[in-house]
């Protein structure tokens, strides 16, 4: 009887424990966030930490390396709950007619290379309700732009999510949270520097992003938590672009040669 107990413990160990903590290892190098009231979900390509109250992801992580950066396949995803989430999630209907878009937070792009993972970057609890000209205009010039980093950097870690507030204007019966900001941080392959965006959930010209880049210490007094970061990044400086080298045109000759060989 015993020896039956043991056998049904250590199958269940096995079913619950090391797929996701081989995924979320991937996906935090540096840390897990402790954030209140959000659960933390494991998926293959990204770690999401998803919040029923406001009915969004609180923080996404994910590494993105250059042969990822440059997957080749479409784009082929379709929105979906998370099965992970237990119906805590809300359905996509939930932003239908409301003027935002279903924003990613971690980018379907960057998990092209893999119809799986890119399946997954769909659910909900990656979603979040984005201004169409922020989502389609700056906040895709950042997204671009860090493949563009992932190819030189060969590896980056990146971290994405909204400034949330119980003041917020929310959307659908759901109730789904509307955040009035967004940020994203990437950190370089080093370890030793990272470059911050907080953005407003409006319309605004990717010129201006730019006058987006923040430090990632004023990013944790926006959110409540703090953010893990390697050692050696300083949280208190605010990058510079001109650091951060972005050339698209090269970067797309480079995936196109790159995909071709594959």
């Amino acid at each position: 009887m015993l020896q039956r107990s043991m056998k049904k413990l250590l199958l269940l160990a096995c079913l619950f424990s090391t797929p996701a903590l081989a995924d979320c290892g991937t996906a935090l190098p540096y840390g897990t966030p402790v954030i209140h009231g959000a659960t933390g979900l494991c998926h293959q390509g990204y770690y999401t930490a998803y919040d029923p109250t406001f009915k969004l992801p609180r923080f996404v992580a994910w590494n993105l390396t250059a042969d990822h950066a440059q997957g080749c396949n479409g784009r082929a995803g379709q929105f979906a709950r998370d099965p992970m989430a237990a119906g805590r999630d809300v359905p996509p209907s939930a932003y239908a007619g409301s003027g935002y878009d279903k924003g990613h937070l971690a980018d379907a792009n960057d998990f092209n290379f893999d119809p799986a993972e890119e399946t997954q970057s769909f659910y909900m609890t990656n979603m979040t309700p984005q201004a169409p000209g922020l989502n389609r205009g700056p906040w895709k010039w950042v997204e671009q732009a860090s493949r563009n980093w992932a190819v030189d950097e060969n590896s980056i870690e990146i971290y994405a999510g909204p400034v949330v507030s119980m003041t917020d204007d929310t959307i659908s019966e759901y109730r789904v949270d509307v955040p009035k900001f967004f940020w994203k941080i990437v950190i370089d392959s080093s370890g030793k520097d990272a470059i911050a965006f907080l953005m407003p959930n409006e319309k605004f010209s990717s010129k201006l992003v730019p006058q987006t880049i923040v430090s990632i210490a004023t990013i944790e007094q926006k959110v409540g938590f703090t953010i893990p970061v390697p050692a050696g990044v300083d949280k208190n400086k605010v990058g510079n672009l001109d650091d951060w080298y972005v050339d698209n045109g090269d970067f797309q000759d480079e995936k196109a040669k790159f995909c071709k060989l594959r």
